[in-house]
């Protein structure tokens, strides 16, 4: 779980410098991937999801999507059929529009897809992950979405944010260190371990 990156993310969207936006599905994918990769219970996982809800309660969009955006009408399942009603829309939509994005991602794209349908006109939106070559960006701009990996976005915010930014790293950074979750380093090498190299290059040069 990104000590660095995640919570540099939230606390952004927390002074409106974008709105996050995520799915039910997505979750689960993280806390799942999560407890994979790293010594984390998923009581912890759990927690630190519904704490997410908490702060964004207007991020979730989860599919089906929007009756006009579809060509089957909503269902009303039980909590243990949610899922699967949930992937059989999203095949109907999906199947004439997405097919060289990767078909374990398009939740991900249905999620962005009903953002952008609720959101104001000309909203810009973006999918956001370090996995770039599972999603066709043909496809995504038919679908008025950006793709763009943590470290680009980044690099985009500096130029017109750079003290913001530079301000919420260093909090959560001097947090981590004070909490013992990390030891101290310079924020050169938080930001290396956390792959965002070009972005540790813009911190640098404006640090010197």
């Amino acid at each position: 779980m990104s000590g660095v990156l995640r919570p540099l993310l939230l606390n952004l969207a927390e002074t409106g410098l974008f709105q996050p936006v995520w799915s039910s599905y997505i979750g689960l994918e993280w806390r799942r991937n999560a407890a994979r990769l790293w010594p984390i219970k998923h009581n912890v996982l759990n927690d630190e999801w519904a704490t997410m809800q908490q702060r964004f309660p207007q991020a979730c969009f989860d599919p089906p999507m929007v009756e006009n955006l579809i060509s089957i009408q909503p269902q009303r399942p039980s909590q243990s059929q949610t899922h699967q009603v949930q992937i059989s829309e999203l095949k109907t939509f999906t199947k004439p529009l997405l097919r060289r994005s990767d078909a374990k991602d398009h939740h991900v794209i249905m999620a962005g897809v009903r953002a952008c349908h609720m959101a104001e006109k000309n909203t810009p939106a973006n999918v956001l992950t370090w996995n770039i070559r599972d999603f066709n960006r043909t496809e995504l701009r038919q679908l008025h979405l950006g793709l763009l990996n943590p470290d680009q976005l980044l690099c985009r915010w500096w130029a017109n944010h750079s003290d913001l930014l530079s301000d919420q790293l260093q909090r959560i950074i001097q947090t981590l260190i004070s909490d013992g979750r990390r030891q101290p380093a310079p924020i050169a090498d938080f930001l290396h371990r956390e792959r965002l190299f070009r972005f540790k290059q813009l911190y640098l040069q404006n640090a010197s």
